[in-house]
């Protein structure tokens, strides 16, 4: 079987108006050693988790986990890790007891104690196969969330209901399966770019106000027939989207203008100018880049340096484009959603590339750039390293599906969703 977590007084994680940064759980805080767990399926040392498995339509809470290197086979929850390594994830092998079948939950239960409206949540992680068992057919973590609205009470066994029932919704773009299936069968190394995976999707119009709750959960199948892998869950990272600003489809995306002259609004059409001059050094905003327009939108130097701040390129449902011609200085971290496009007709001294979606595309089009390139495929690595691209851009860039990498006639790479393209290491001659 698989699992959940928490802690007794660790039961939600809570944000806070001086603590509106994201929740973040690596699981490193379970150690070498064995993990107990209180009966609501939460353990002191991992915040906001909760783990455990459904028992005739009943949460029941995991037994105390031991460590696991992927070499005990046995069906139960695990701590897993090489061996005496800080690296931890939180899993199980998932075959099942004595030919039984059932469904394992690990949750992130999340309260908003602040006076922000949280908007969205931006949700990422990466699942870790340990035991390979060959079987594929239930080989998944699937998502799904529930909304409690303040005054509406949580329930551990509200966990273990059907998604699409009772409130919960089903977060799919948040799937994940084993990384393997064929090659070696019996213990592997979750660590390894071959046995991991990444995924990030945004979970919009949740609308968390103030004594609201949400529940994030991941559950598997726990069966020796179609199931059986060892897999589990790391590095778990929720950004709560309080303040978001949308961008009009034209307009310079560096004015701080209100009324008639804005740039930026606080909803989508772009009807709604904000009350006061745009302060791109706040914290914690969201700015939305809408439209498809290929010219350069940047009058002057642009810098989103707020703590928690960031840019990000279109939505799943409306694709943008940004652009940043030659000379054009943008300091800020930046992510790019499905579909859409951030093209680099130069190379910006301080831009930080933050999250690359599935069926995205970055193109770094300058006619010169002395760049030494390696590109690793994205399915496998939670954090990439494209060195070089350019040489001052940041190098630490989360991408959720492989990357094709060209020439033509500066560097190029995209995210193609190709799990078939292998890692691509380019030098100029």
């Amino acid at each position: 079987m698989l699992l959940l977590i928490g802690g007794k007084a660790q039961a939600q994680y809570t944000f806070e108006d001086s603590k509106l940064g994201p929740y973040v759980q690596a699981f490193d805080a379970m150690g070498t050693s064995n993990v107990p767990f209180n009966t609501n399926g939460t353990c002191a040392s991992l915040p906001g988790i909760i783990v455990g498995y459904n028992w005739g339509g009943y949460f029941m809470r995991v037994p105390d986990l031991v460590a696991n290197n992927g070499s005990n086979s046995a069906s139960a929850a695990y701590n897993f890790g090489t061996t005496s390594a800080t690296d931890r994830s939180l899993g199980g092998i998932a075959g099942g007891m004595a030919g039984n079948r059932g469904t394992g939950y690990i949750s992130v239960r999340l309260r908003n104690n602040s006076t922000k409206l949280i908007k969205n949540l931006d949700v990422r992680y990466a699942i870790e196969q340990w035991f390979n068992s060959s079987l594929s057919t239930d080989a998944w973590f699937r998502a799904a969330y529930r909304v409690y609205r303040s005054g509406t009470a949580f329930n551990n066994n509200d966990i273990v209901q059907a998604t699409g029932a009772n409130g919960w919704v089903a977060a799919p773009a948040l799937d994940l399966q084993v990384p393997a299936t064929g090659g070696i069968l019996g213990q592997v190394n979750g660590n390894s770019t071959t046995y991991r995976r990444t995924t990030q999707s945004r979970l919009l119009g949740v609308d968390l106000a103030q004594g609201d709750e949400v529940v994030v959960r991941f559950d598997y199948v726990f069966s020796a027939d179609t199931n059986g892998n060892g897999i589990s869950l790391d590095d778990i990272v929720i950004y709560p989207e309080t303040n978001i600003l949308y961008s009009k489809t034209t307009g310079n995306l560096d004015n701080t203008a209100i009324g008639s002259g804005a740039t930026w609004s606080l909803t989508a059409d772009g009807n709604t100018p904000a009350g006061s001059a745009i302060n791109f050094n706040a914290a914690n905003v969201t700015y939305y880049v809408q439209g498809t327009n290929a010219a350069s939108r940047l009058s002057g130097n642009w810098q989103v340096t707020g703590e928690g701040s960031r840019v990000v390129v279109g939505t799943d449902a409306s694709p943008a484009t940004l652009y940043l011609a030659p000379g054009d200085q943008l300091k800020a971290t930046v992510d790019v959603a499905k579909t859409s496009t951030l093209t680099l007709g130069g190379t910006p001294a301080s831009l930080r590339l933050g999250t690359l979606a599935a069926g995205s595309t970055a193109w770094l089009v300058a006619a010169t750039l002395p760049v030494y390139c390696t590109v690793l495929p994205a399915a496998s690595v939670p954090s990439r390293r494209l060195a070089g691209v350019p040489p001052r851009v940041s190098v630490e860039v989360l991408v959720t599906s492989t990357v094709a990498f060209s020439w033509s006639p500066g560097a190029r790479y995209r995210v193609a969703g190709e799990a078939s393209v292998p890692t691509t290491t380019r030098e100029p001659s």
